[in-house]
């Protein structure tokens, strides 16, 4: 049930992807990110994980300013798709804010399994001071 959600590079230009999740041949989250028509990148983000940060209705409202793009499409004007993320259905589902090594800035909704994997395989990393995910 893992889903991108959305995610722009360095320049703030969306990037198209795909998430799949840690399985029997491996042991990390990758982002199959498309490079052109017939051609993408696999990006294991175990090891290219700068920081990254669960939403939360709380903190929603920083990703929806500071993030641009991403921000934009993710949460729309009034934070609607964060709301039927977070809410609706009786499953729990998390939503967490990432930044690759590269700049590639990154949204993607996990259920609790995957959330709970993506915790253990990921070094935490905070935001470096000043800088928000």
């Amino acid at each position: 049930m893992a889903k991108y959600l959305g995610g722009t590079d360095s320049k703030q230009e969306e990037v198209k992807a795909e998430l799949e999740t840690p399985g029997l041949l491996t042991n990390d989250f990758v982002l199959d990110v498309s490079t052109g028509i017939f051609s993408s990148e696999k990006i294991g983000i175990k090891d290219n994980i700068s920081y990254y940060e669960e939403v939360t209705q709380e903190n929603e409202k920083k990703f929806s300013i500071g993030w641009g793009i991403v921000g934009l499409a993710i949460f729309g004007p009034l934070g609607a798709l964060a709301g039927a993320i977070l809410g609706g259905d009786n499953k729990t589902k998390h939503v967490v804010a990432a930044q690759l090594t590269n700049g590639l800035r990154f949204v993607v909704q996990l259920d609790e399994e995957e959330f709970v994997k993506w915790v253990n395989l990921m070094p935490h990393k905070a935001a470096p001071a000043g800088e928000e995910v």
